[in-house]
């Protein structure tokens, strides 16, 4: 399997789903990104059918840990941004050994024994939603 290669013999940044959460495409996002060009608009646009499809709405108002005004969260945005080595995440080494499920996906076992692995562990929100948009709006 190409995953288990990759994570075997190179040093990824792993960016597990939990840091992810605490980042969203919010309606507060929309006026700028409708005042942006043609790639902002369509991030608007989208973010808007993402929550109609995912009930993201009512998903925000039955979990106080989400901003009231969610749209979509960004999971590739944060990998990206981390990958790119933005300012606004914290990383930290962790023992962390690939491990194959039953079904043949892999997964990640924190064990003494395993590789230090880098590991994506918080968002500096309020800097990267600044870094998205202003990327984003420049594009």
């Amino acid at each position: 399997m190409a995953a288990r290669i990759v994570f075997e013999r190179l040093d990824p940044l792993i960016v597990p789903l939990r840091p992810c959460f605490d980042v969203a495409l919010r309606r507060i996002d929309i006026p700028a990104l409708e005042g942006g060009g043609p790639l902002a608009r369509l991030i608007a646009r989208q973010g808007e059918l993402q929550c109609a499809h995912n009930g993201f709405e009512q998903l925000a108002r039955e979990n106080s840990a989400l901003p009231r005004d969610l749209l979509n969260f960004h999971w590739d945005p944060v990998a990206s941004g981390a990958a790119l080595g933005w300012d606004c995440f914290r990383t930290t080494e962790v023992a962390l050994e690939v491990v194959e499920g039953v079904d043949g996906s892999l997964a990640f076992e924190e064990r003494p024994d395993a590789p230090m692995r880098r590991t994506l562990t918080s968002v500096d929100v309020e800097s990267f939603r600044a870094a998205w948009l202003e990327r984003v709006l420049r594009v």
